[in-house]
């Protein structure tokens, strides 16, 4: 769930709705980053030519991320 956050930022949504136990997830992913990083992802991905596509872009992105933070698969789901 967490991985579409910036995706989403960056096309503008500016509200949110999630259970209560993913606040802090969420919370913690939106300050990590910047509006202009968010805006520059989400036009990398509206380049893309499917859902597919944006899913493995995103897939791929969520492993650059973990091997920079020194962990391993986060477990969350890509749907």
């Amino acid at each position: 769930m967490s991985l579409g956050i910036p995706i989403l930022l960056g096309l503008g949504v500016d509200e949110l709705s999630v259970n209560p136990p993913a606040i802090a997830t969420v919370i913690s992913v939106i300050t990590q980053l910047s509006i202009n990083q968010a805006e520059m992802l989400a036009g990398e991905v509206l380049q893309l030519d499917s859902a597919l596509a944006v899913r493995e872009y995103i897939r791929l992105l969520a492993e650059v991320g973990n091997r920079e933070q020194g962990t391993g698969n986060s477990g969350q789901e890509l749907t």
